[in-house]
This record gives structure tokens, C-alpha cells and sequence, in this order.
């Protein structure tokens, strides 16, 4: 209980709490702005290179599931495989 007393007191300094009723109600509204660039080259070989790995490692992860709905399957156990998706 010391170590959570001297935790707070230390986060207390840096956390801002308020009620609902403290807070500025008239905001203005949200403005969005969407800038398009082109990458050089040196940034769309880092892109791909990027969007490659994370791309294998998600197909990896959809033959895992699916291995595993199969071997339940072949179990007796009830799931359903729609797609890519494994539904227990």
C-alpha cells in the first residue's frame, strides 16, 4: 500500500483530472485536413518492404487459425470456416 501512495503522489503531478462539469462546453468545430504526398524512392522501397512483411505475417496468422479450425474439425469439434475466418 506505501509503494501505490508514492505512485500517485508522483502520477498526481502529471495526470489532469476534470468533471464534466469543468470542461469547456463550446468547442469549435473539428476541422480535418488531408494532405496527399508522394513517397521518393528511397520511402516507397521502405513502404513495401514494410507492407511485404505485415502481409506475410497476417497470411501466416490466417493458415494458423485455419490449421487449427481443420485439425478441430477432423476432432469431432464444431466450428465453421467462412472465408478466411475460423467461427468457433
Amino acid at each position: 500500500m506505501a509503494h501505490s501512495t508514492k505512485l500517485h503522489a508522483v502520477l498526481d503531478m502529471f495526470v489532469l483530472r476534470r468533471r464534466k462539469d469543468e470542461t469547456e462546453v463550446k468547442l469549435p468545430l473539428r476541422r480535418v485536413t488531408t494532405t496527399f504526398v508522394e513517397f521518393d524512392g528511397d520511402h516507397m522501397s521502405f513502404y513495401r518492404a514494410l507492407e511485404a512483411g505485415a502481409q506475410l505475417k497476417f497470411k501466416e496468422y490466417l493458415k494458423a487459425r485455419l490449421d487449427l479450425g481443420l485439425r478441430l474439425y477432423a476432432q469431432g469439434s464444431r466450428c465453421i470456416i467462412h472465408g478466411n475466418t475460423l467461427i468457433y
